[in-house]
């Protein structure tokens, strides 16, 4: 898989879910230390795959990645 770095190109990039993975761990391997918050954002755009509870994230899902806001 081609990687795209959504803080520069403003695309949506795909993540599969990895053991031990939370979508705070997600959001800072993805937009960087201290983006916390972010995850939020990733939940959102994955909320119909993830279901009601962004905790309950699988191994081997592939997650929508959106730009960084």
């Amino acid at each position: 898989m081609i990687s795209i770095d959504p803080k520069k190109s403003g695309t949506t990039e795909s993540y599969t879910v990895k053991a031990g993975d939370t979508l705070i761990s997600i959001a800072e391997k993805i937009y960087g230390e201290g983006s916390k918050s972010t995850y939020m954002d990733i939940y959102e755009a994955n909320k119909d795959l993830i279901g009601s509870d962004p905790d309950m994230i699988k191994e081997g899902m592939t997650l929508k990645i959106p730009p960084k806001k």
